[in-house]
């Protein structure tokens, strides 16, 4: 109809060229006039594949992350991607009922980027538009918390250094609370000496880790350790002789040692048996000095 110069053509194929000529005619008391054919191509549209909708991070632990997004009816699955060495890389090719993904064997406390879209086929993989998004690895405590050494007034931890870390938190708990020993700067700092102890005693300490990264501060939770300080020791007097001598009297002398509180001076006044027990006692005479 000349009226409707249109006509609508279905059921091509996506992005594909079609070749179309067209002529006019009259009719005139039954006899059919055409005019020559004019042609022309003409390509059909792309397909367009639906973007991925809602991409985000579901979860994260010290070494893996967790991606989560919307399904894409009417597409045949996902392309996910992560940035590494500098380059986009796929990492994984999944079917379209699949709606997260987890990443594993990451780094703890370091922030990685991901990318996804959707694909279908036509004569050639057809695919959407990307949905980026960024996912932090939690950060990991240190490893190796333990006693290093110990005296009878200071224990001396130790831990593994955490690289990704900041630096660490050491606490000790005493009169009722948890009281803050140290916070290094640095994550190369991995041992620490409480002083001030009392002998045989039990202590209890904890620490975490901690990153800091454009002013804001993430932290683990504790972990703790009880270590107990060595038993009270003294080293041995040195110069221990006579210093002079009468008739009566016997004058020792020996040098000062500053580990000691006092000293015990005790005289051998040979042997006795002692009838219950039948045992041999080494008998002595002593007294107590102190040091000053």
């Amino acid at each position: 109809d000349s009226e409707y110069p249109a006509v609508d053509l279905y059921n091509l194929k996506p992005d594909t060229v079609y070749t179309l000529r067209i002529r006019a005619y009259k009719t005139q008391k039954g006899i059919y006039a055409y005019s020559d054919y004019v042609r022309f191509a003409a390509r059909t549209s792309k397909p367009v594949v639906k973007n991925v909708t809602n991409f985000k991070v579901k979860s994260a632990t010290t070494n893996s992350v967790t991606l989560q997004w919307d399904k894409c009816e009417g597409e045949v699955g996902y392309f996910v991607e992560r940035y590494k060495n500098g380059s986009w890389c796929n990492i994984a090719e999944l079917p379209v009922d699949t709606t997260s993904y987890t990443e594993k064997g990451l780094i703890n406390g370091t922030t990685y980027s991901f990318r996804i879209r959707a694909y279908r086929y036509g004569d050639t993989v057809l695919t959407g538009l990307y949905s980026n998004v960024a996912g932090t690895t939690t950060l990991a405590n240190v490893t190796g918390f333990a006693k290093q050494s110990s005296t009878d007034s200071s224990i001396t931890v130790k831990w593994n250094r955490n690289s990704r870390a900041t630096g660490y938190v050491l606490e000790q708990y005493t009169g009722g609370k948890w009281v803050q020993l140290t916070k290094t700067a640095s994550n190369t700092n991995t041992s620490y000496t409480a002083k001030n102890l009392k002998a045989s005693t039990t202590y209890t300490f904890r620490i975490k880790t901690y990153k800091t990264v454009n002013g804001k501060t993430t932290e683990t939770a504790y972990i703790r350790l009880a270590a107990r300080t060595s038993a009270p020791s003294v080293t041995n007097v040195t110069g221990f002789t006579k210093e002079s001598v009468t008739q009566t009297t016997a004058t020792l002398k020996w040098n000062e040692n500053t580990t000691a509180t006092g000293y015990i001076v005790e005289q051998y006044k040979g042997r006795q048996v002692d009838s219950d027990s039948k045992d041999n006692k080494q008998q002595y005479t002593y007294l107590h000095c102190k040091r000053t």
